[in-house]
């Protein structure tokens, strides 16, 4: 790719961020500079050309024009979003949700590797870790879904939305649509069986955490245990070095 077109890519992004586009421009794949995450996406972010086309028509885009960087992106999330619903309705009104609209301009903004690791980890709000989980779903390649999801299971006993946070994950991975109105895109059939594959393992995990709790007076350091490596996912013999909160060790 030319130099040229890297910088009207570039510039259209800018001011797209801005609200100064109407549309969306053009998503090109292998543009990935300072450790950007990759995307694969559509010119309406794969939600859609009616919900694209109705996020950039609203009202609250409109007011977003001076949010144009991450971290202020972030604290809109924080201070504005009570649900993941795609639409909301006003005043017998549908309209484009909050949730939504943020994860759109987050999509266009062009997100790094820490960035988005830092929205995945978030201590204080479950619904920025969620629209970080749905910026994955919705955009990266989906052979490295399974690499940024696999971490996470089991690392949150919160309920989210009525159910386990590690149930909003198993549905972004498993379910056609996001809460029935907005289609992910399609998992490969080879890469279904990889992702069914994590989620039953997870579930074991879980149980054996669950049993572990009800004789978490048992775990000390230097007790010696079986242990699961993140890498390869077996199990070893370990011994305990330190007691983590929630039952980790």
């Amino acid at each position: 790719m030319n130099w040229q077109l890297k910088q009207k890519i570039q510039e259209d992004k800018q001011k797209f961020a801005l609200g100064n586009l109407t549309q969306a421009p053009l998503v090109v794949q292998n543009v990935n500079a300072r450790n950007i995450i990759k995307i694969i996406a559509d010119q309406h972010m794969n939600l859609g050309h009616l919900l694209a086309s109705r996020i950039i028509t609203c009202s609250y885009w409109e007011s977003l024009k001076q949010v144009c960087t991450f971290s202020e992106i972030i604290e809109e999330i924080h201070s504005k979003v009570r649900n993941l619903e795609p639409w909301s309705v006003q005043h017998h009104e549908k309209k484009p949700s909050i949730a939504f609209v943020l994860l759109y301009k987050l999509l266009h903004l062009g997100i790094t590797t820490k960035q988005l690791n830092a929205m995945l980890l978030h201590k204080d709000s479950l619904y920025i870790r969620a629209i970080g989980f749905l910026f994955l779903r919705f955009a990266i390649p989906q052979n490295l879904l399974i690499e940024w999801f696999s971490p996470h299971f089991n690392t949150c006993d919160q309920q989210f939305e009525g159910s386990p946070f590690d149930s909003f994950l198993e549905d972004l991975l498993q379910v056609p649509k996001f809460m029935g109105a907005v289609l992910f895109p399609r998992i490969p059939r080879p890469l279904e069986l990889q992702v069914k594959d994590l989620i039953l393992q997870a579930k074991e995990d879980r149980k054996r955490l669950e049993r572990n709790r009800d004789q978490v007076d048992r775990f000390e350091p230097g007790v010696l245990v079986d242990a699961k490596f993140s890498q390869d996912s077996k199990w070893y013999p370990a011994v305990i070095r330190e007691i983590a909160n929630g039952g980790f060790f």
